[in-house]
């Protein structure tokens, strides 16, 4: 696959790329709540936020992880911070652009109980991403979007997901989303 990403040192690409420290904690809270069976994760980075998700799933002693990335560079990164970490086992992670892979995964995975979106920060192919997910989403599955303050064209993917009628659930948690379909009946 040809990289289309402009060329950046690892310092920058972190600077946007990785997750913030506080929303690392949040993720594991998260998971260790919902204790998902079936996690995606679009956006790998250097795989932070998949540890974090990664950790709570070893925990819970449930969930495998499967995360898309499609920048070569930090793929590299990422699989060598999860054997490192030693929660590597749980964890199938994917190099390709979401447009290129998530149609193939979704049909692999199933049912998918919790997704966390931290890529492509753009409006339409979130909302395009979402709704290819949310057939796929288990009755109590949830979806994650981090950054829905990054652009206005975020922010109004954000208020058009969140407006949906078959969300039962749209909470805004500074720069996280989160949304939970209708079927659920915890």
């Amino acid at each position: 696959m040809a990289e289309v990403f402009p060329q950046k040192t690892v310092a920058q690409f972190a600077e946007r790329a990785c997750i913030h420290p506080k929303r690392g904690p949040f993720l594991f809270r998260l998971v260790r709540e919902l204790q998902p069976m079936t996690i995606l994760e679009l956006g790998t980075g250097f795989g932070i936020s998949t540890l974090y998700i990664a950790a709570a799933s070893k925990l819970n002693g449930t969930g495998n992880i499967t995360t898309l990335e499609g920048a070569s560079q930090p793929v590299r990164i990422a699989r060598s911070n999860f054997e490192k970490a030693g929660l590597g086992g749980n964890i199938t992670s994917i190099h390709g652009f979401f447009q290129d892979t998530l149609d193939g995964i979704l049909a692999t995975l199933g049912e998918v109980d919790f997704v966390f979106i931290d890529g492509h920060h753009e409006e339409e192919p979130t909302l395009s991403y979402v709704h290819k997910i949310l057939p796929r989403l288990s009755a109590c599955g949830m979806i994650v979007l981090d950054d829905i303050d990054w652009s206005e064209g975020m922010m109004k993917a954000w208020r058009v997901l969140s407006g949906l009628p078959f969300i039962e659930s749209a909470t805004a948690y500074q720069w996280i989303g989160l949304l939970t379909p209708i079927p659920c009946k915890n």
